[in-house]
Parts: structure tokens; C-alpha cells; sequence
């Protein structure tokens, strides 16, 4: 389209005769000025071409792995502390919350938040890295039965709910794949604690 305006511009708008349409077209357009003088590649430039091509992709290539090694590593460490960090504060609300603290051999039991009648104790299983809760009756700190054992939070290396007096000493440590996030804290009790 742009080369018939081209020439019909050149031709003020007259229609060319016949053989005259070679002539109006410009000398880099014209086929045998194109490939007159070409001539092919060398193997020595080819393979020059080649290894700076293999280096650049190597470049790029580790660049990009790293980066996603990277982005995972990150991600894990994020996964781990998100974990341990929500155990952490639904424990210690629930600390804060319950109207009364039980122990009995050893155990802390801690009022659930949503049904008052049952308490909850936690457990650390070393094999799976989880903080195991256990679901128990007010009465006899007796299981409740069947779905009394839900697991709580993963990814759990240590675990630790002691109590003095009337402060609650709670520890968690998170890892995954050797990255170690500790979360402690002394929480203090209003309410009565009593042994069993």
C-alpha cells in the first residue's frame, strides 16, 4: 500500500507504462541489490555467538534459580513463624481469658473459650513437630471422646507451659529446615489455680 502511493506520487498520479514499475522503485527495495553482496557466516563467528550466548543464559539462568531459592526460603520462614506465632497468641488469650487454671500431675489444663465445661492441655509430638490439643471434661479431666484431639499448630521444635505462682511462663520455638524463631513470654494470671 505504501509503496503503490509511493510510486503513484512519483508518477503524479499517472499509471506507469509496462517495465516502467522497476524503475520507480528505489535501489535498496530492487532483489538482486539485496543479495548481491551477502556473504554466509564464519564457523569461528558461529561459535563465538554461541559461547556468548551460553554464558549470558548461564547468567541469567543461576540468577533466576537463586531467586526462587530464595522466594522459598522466605516463604518457609514466614509459613514457620506465622504458625508458631498463632499458637503462641491464641494460647496466651486463652490464658488471659480462662476463669480458672487446673493442674494435675504436672499438666496444665486451660478452660476452653468456647464451651466452659471442658478444658484444654497441650502436648508437643517430637516425630510430627506438632503442638497436639487435647480436649478434656471440667469434672474429671477425663477425654471427651471422640474428636477430643485436634492438632494445633506444626512445625513446633519446643513447647513449654509452666506456671509460678501466678505467672504463666509460655515458650514456642518454630523451625523449618534449620531456621529457629523462639516466642516467650511470662503472662500474668488474675484467676485461681488450682491443683488436683
Amino acid at each position: 500500500m505504501v509503496l503503490t502511493s509511493y510510486i503513484l506520487l512519483k508518477w503524479k498520479l499517472k499509471k506507469p507504462e509496462k517495465g516502467e514499475w522497476r524503475k520507480l522503485l528505489p535501489r535498496y527495495i530492487s532483489h538482486k541489490r539485496l543479495f548481491k553482496d551477502q556473504r554466509g557466516i564464519t564457523l569461528v563467528e558461529l561459535l563465538i555467538v554461541l559461547a556468548l550466548l551460553g554464558i549470558i543464559l548461564g547468567v541469567v539462568g543461576s540468577m533466576f534459580i537463586t531467586g526462587i531459592r530464595s522466594f522459598n526460603t522466605a516463604d518457609d520462614q514466614v509459613e514457620s513463624y506465622s504458625s508458631g506465632r498463632m499458637a503462641f497468641l491464641n494460647l496466651e488469650r486463652q490464658i488471659k481469658r480462662s476463669e480458672e487454671i487446673l493442674i494435675k500431675d504436672g499438666t496444665v489444663y486451660i478452660q476452653d473459650m468456647d464451651t466452659l465445661n471442658y478444658y484444654n492441655y497441650y502436648t508437643l509430638n517430637n516425630h510430627t513437630k506438632m503442638i497436639m490439643k487435647h480436649k478434656v471434661d471440667k469434672a474429671n479431666l477425663n477425654s471427651i471422646g471422640e474428636g477430643s484431639t485436634s492438632q494445633f499448630a506444626a512445625n513446633i521444635s519446643d513447647f513449654e507451659l509452666i506456671i509460678n505462682d501466678s505467672m504463666v511462663y509460655l515458650k514456642i520455638i518454630t523451625d523449618k529446615e534449620g531456621k529457629k524463631i523462639e516466642l516467650s513470654s511470662n503472662i500474668r494470671v488474675g484467676v485461681d489455680i488450682t491443683n488436683k
